[in-house]
C-alpha cells in the first residue's frame, strides 16, 4: 500500500544509454545515444533546479513509510553500463550535486558478452566491400559513413523482433556476407570497468540489474530467465556489498513482459523494475512498482523539445494521437 503519497505526485523517469558526439564518420548504432556531453550538462542543469532527484532506494523507502518522497521527484537512469557513463556523464552529474541510477549488464562489463548491436556496428565499420545483399533484410549501399549508418539503423530494426537465438545465427551470417571473420574477437574496451563502477558508487551513484546477457527475458526459459536475472543481481551485490533494488528489463516494452518474469523479481528480492513505456508514473495505490514507465532521451533532441518529454499534458496527447483517441 501507497497511499500515503500525495495522490498528485508523480515520478518521472529518464532513459539515457550513451553521452557521446556521435561525428560523421563514427560508424555505431546511434540509437543507444542519449546526448553529447554539451547537452546532457545542460539537461542535468535544468533538472536540478526544477526537479528533485532520488532514487529507488528513495522509493523503496517511501512505499515502506519510511519517508515521504519530496515534490517533483525524478529518477535519472542509464542502461547497459557504457564506458562514456563514467568518463562523460558521472563528472557532469558530480558537478552539479545529481544522482543517477546506471542499469548493469554485468556480462557487457566482465568482458563474457558484447551486445548483439555493437558486434553488428563493429562489422559494418570494418567491411570494405562497397555493397551488401542480406537477402530477407535487404540491400544496402555501404561506400560511405552515412551509408553504413543507416544500414545499422534499418538492419538493427529487423533484428530486433528475432528470439536471441536466431539473432545471433544471423548476424553471424552477415559477418560473413561482409567479410569478416566470425571468429575475430570483436569485444572492445567500450564499458565500465568494476572499479569506475565502485568509484562512482562512494560517490553516490545507484546501480539496479540488467541481466548478465541482455537477453529477451521473455523469449527464454524460467531456468535462464531465473538465472539472467538472480546472477546479474548477485554480481553487482558482490562487487559494491549492498543490496540490489532495482531491475530493468532488456527491451523493456510491455510485450516483452509477463508475470512470470515479475514472479522472478519479486523472488530474487527486486524491488521495482522499469520498462522503456511512455509515461509518468502515478504515485498511488495503484502504481505497480514492476513496470514502470520512463521517459527516453536522444541525442538529436532540441532543449525544447527534451523539456516537452517531462510535460504530462505532452506526453499524454502524444500518447493519445498514437492511439488514435485524439479526434
Amino acid at each position: 500500500m501507497i497511499s500515503f503519497l500525495d495522490n498528485h505526485n508523480k515520478l518521472r523517469v529518464l532513459t539515457y544509454h550513451r553521452i557521446i558526439d556521435p561525428t560523421d564518420d563514427f560508424i555505431q548504432h546511434r540509437g543507444v545515444i542519449s546526448a553529447i556531453p554539451e547537452n546532457f550538462e545542460r539537461q542535468v542543469k535544468f533538472l536540478v533546479k526544477n526537479y528533485n532527484l532520488i532514487s529507488f532506494d528513495h522509493l523503496k523507502q517511501a512505499v515502506n513509510a519510511e519517508i515521504r518522497l519530496p515534490k517533483r521527484p525524478l529518477i535519472i537512469t542509464f542502461d547497459d553500463g557504457y564506458k562514456d557513463n563514467y568518463t562523460n556523464a558521472f563528472p557532469i552529474l558530480q558537478k552539479y550535486g545529481a544522482s543517477a541510477t546506471f542499469f548493469l549488464t554485468t556480462g557487457f562489463l566482465d568482458g563474457c558478452n558484447t551486445p548483439w548491436w555493437d558486434g553488428l556496428a563493429r562489422a559494418l565499420q570494418k567491411t570494405t566491400i562497397p555493397k551488401v545483399n542480406l537477402g530477407i533484410l535487404g540491400k544496402y549501399s555501404l561506400n560511405s559513413p552515412k551509408d553504413k549508418l543507416l544500414t545499422i539503423s534499418m538492419v538493427n530494426r529487423k533484428l530486433k523482433n528475432m528470439d536471441d537465438t536466431e539473432r545471433i545465427q544471423k548476424i553471424e551470417w552477415i559477418k560473413s556476407k561482409l567479410g569478416i571473420n566470425t571468429q575475430e574477437n570483436d569485444r572492445y574496451n567500450q564499458f565500465m570497468s568494476w572499479d569506475n563502477i565502485m568509484e562512482m558508487d562512494k560517490e553516490g551513484m545507484q546501480f539496479g540489474a540488467h541481466t548478465v546477457t541482455h537477453c529477451n527475458l521473455t523469449k527464454e526459459s524460467i531456468k535462464v530467465a531465473k538465472r539472467e536475472i538472480i546472477e546479474s543481481k548477485k554480481r553487482i551485490e558482490e562487487k559494491l556489498k549492498k543490496d540490489i533494488v532495482a531491475f530493468c528489463y532488456p527491451y523493456g516494452y510491455k510485450k516483452y513482459l509477463n508475470q512470470d518474469i515479475i514472479a522472478l523479481l519479486r523472488k530474487s528480492g527486486i524491488f521495482c523494475a522499469v520498462s522503456t513505456d511512455l509515461g509518468i508514473n502515478t504515485l498511488n495505490d495503484k502504481l505497480n512498482l514492476y513496470t514502470l514507465k520512463r521517459i527516453g532521451i536522444d541525442y538529436q533532441d532540441s532543449f525544447s523539445k527534451f523539456k516537452m518529454k517531462l510535460n504530462e499534458f505532452a506526453i499524454n496527447f502524444y500518447l493519445n494521437i498514437r492511439k488514435g483517441d485524439y479526434l
